[in-house]
């Protein structure tokens, strides 16, 4: 696996045989999200592995689908951190880790990575719904509560759904 490049107006390559597997846990992951309303679409970016990323445009966030953290997966979710940049309803004074990219993984677990790895407490991840926009994103559990997709924060009160550290994916 090679880390993702951007395709400056090139398509993407065609899908290997070897990602079939992927394919399928990304339709999991893709399924679960539809059944909660998750807003979700292709990234905004070319790359190589589109059939890995789920995108999140509400909070501009990316679920790297995974069957295991490797090497390979870190490399591949720090180019994607890259990529991404700067979000909105993000305050660069806030002490807490903000995730751009949650690698997901077939047993519904999800971790946050940035700056080339996993953050701290990477296994400590929430899947959080705004109570205002109702709109999703990921935040870690002890801090990062504002929401990334309106800017709503109230402690954790505007919270009115959550998952924590793991959800149970579509069959």
């Amino acid at each position: 696996m090679t880390p993702l490049r951007v395709l400056r107006g090139r398509q993407p390559a065609r899908r290997p045989p070897a990602t079939d597997d992927l394919t399928r846990l990304r339709s999991k992951w893709l399924a679960t999200f539809q059944a909660l309303g998750v807003c979700v679409s292709r990234p905004p970016f070319a790359t190589r592995d589109p059939h890995r990323i789920i995108w999140l445009p509400k909070s501009d966030q990316a679920v790297f689908i995974a069957e295991v953290i490797s090497a390979d997966v870190r490399r591949c979710a720090n180019a994607l951190d890259h990529l991404i940049g700067d979000r909105g309803h993000v305050d660069p004074l806030e002490l807490t880790e903000d995730l751009r990219v949650v690698i997901g993984l077939p047993s519904g677990r999800f971790f946050g990575f940035r700056g080339g790895a996993l953050a701290v407490h990477a296994d400590s991840v929430d899947l959080n719904r705004c109570v205002h926009c109702r709109h999703w994103w990921f935040c870690l559990q002890w801090g990062g509560w504002e929401c990334r997709c309106c800017g709503r924060y109230d402690g954790n009160s505007h919270i009115v759904e959550q998952f924590s550290n793991s959800i149970r994916l579509a069959s």
